[in-house]
């Protein structure tokens, strides 16, 4: 009985010596001292959203959202609706008296998060050329596979060329990896291999429900414990290290044969998929991520996401790929060279209007047949 009482007594003054420490640490950082790199983990927290009901009009067994469905998307930057047709794809400008010349898949940056209806790409034609998008956010090479069929499916039940063009936007920021286990199933990303254990998820739990709260989000203490644990937690091992969005950057020693083959693998599995469905791959869109065209944001998210010491390289993954397409005879569109880091969310990192605007003429004029 006694030790009972004794271990709630402990327990008790672990508790509120704990809470002590968290207000005083909390007031100290706040008023007193507040590292640079705190006060930027605090600012980029403000930035993150929860607020938009794509989930909940998605059909992930038909991996397309609920026909004539409206999705509302809300960040701190943007704030708007996204329409979807009778297929479940985002096309407002879809003209079904018009034949369609192309096909281009993807994920968010097709989709179009962050744009209003009358920006996405299917409503940037400036001729008779039709292009139909279907583009899943969060979708992957692995989902770009299946979404070919789905694209065999509608070619079938509009007007088209007799055999529409083709194409599969890559997001290199985080479709490299995807890419890579398309081509080889036996291939594990840095993080997969980590969820293997009982931390890594247990750790990814508790960070949920951190940047889902708004006191502990902003709190500069538990900012500074998430900083200082992250070299811990975050991939910084293998062939590449990952910023706070889960874009990849390869370190300069990477085991270049290895991957190369994997990635030509993937590619070849989508262009057999390709011909299965009576399609050409006819091309790819490689659509970079901001730090790869933007040196302030990646020397941002080198702190971010400590990172800082390693040798990194942001043209392994395009060189790779575009290699890969030349050996495949697929016409390869590296955006890197039209597109500024004012053409992309600040924090969001997702495309701005003025971006789609630069690239989507040759989009179009690609799928002429």
């Amino acid at each position: 009985m006694n030790l009972i009482r004794l271990l709630n007594k402990l327990f008790l003054l672990t508790l509120i010596y704990s809470l002590l420490i968290f207000v005083v640490s909390e007031l100290f950082l706040r008023f007193v001292y507040s590292p640079d790199l705190v006060v930027m983990r605090i600012q980029a927290n403000k930035y993150n959203s929860d607020k938009d009901n794509l989930k909940g009009v998605f059909l992930a067994n038909k991996l397309a959202f609920k026909p004539h469905s409206t999705a509302y998307l809300k960040n701190i930057e943007y704030n708007h609706t996204a329409i979807h047709d009778k297929f479940g794809y985002r096309n407002p400008c879809f003209n079904h008296e018009k034949k369609v010349e192309g096909f281009l898949l993807g994920d968010s940056f097709v989709y179009g998060v962050g744009l209003l209806d009358k920006e996405v790409i299917n409503c940037q034609s400036n001729n008779n050329t039709q292009l139909y998008t279907i583009a899943i956010p969060g979708a992957s090479a692995l989902e770009y596979k299946k979404l070919i069929s789905i694209s065999y499916k509608i070619s079938n039940l509009v007007k088209r060329d007799l055999k529409p063009k083709l194409g599969i936007a890559l997001y290199m920021g985080n479709d490299f990896e995807s890419l890579m286990k398309l081509g080889n199933p036996n291939f594990y990303s840095q993080k997969e291999k980590e969820r293997e254990g009982f931390v890594k998820p247990i750790m990814e739990e508790l960070n949920k429900i951190v940047s889902k709260n708004t006191f502990l989000k902003n709190s500069y203490f538990l900012s500074l414990v998430k900083l200082t644990l992250l070299p811990y937690f975050v991939n910084h091992e293998g062939d590449y290290v990952r910023n706070g969005t889960g874009d990849t950057i390869y370190k300069v020693n990477y085991n270049k044969s290895y991957i190369f083959q994997n990635i030509l693998n993937g590619l070849m599995v989508l262009k057999n998929e390709a011909n299965k469905y009576n399609f050409n791959l006819d091309y790819l869109i490689l659509i970079p991520a901001a730090i790869d065209i933007s040196n302030e944001r990646l020397k941002r998210d080198r702190k971010l996401s400590r990172f800082e010491i390693y040798k990194i390289d942001i043209n392994i993954k395009y060189d790779l790929v575009k290699k890969a397409c030349k050996e495949l005879k697929i016409k390869c569109k590296d955006l890197r060279y039209y597109l500024t880091n004012e053409d992309y969310y600040e924090r969001d990192n997702h495309m701005k209007f003025s971006g789609i605007k630069k690239y989507t003429p040759f989009l179009y004029e690609m799928n002429k047949n």
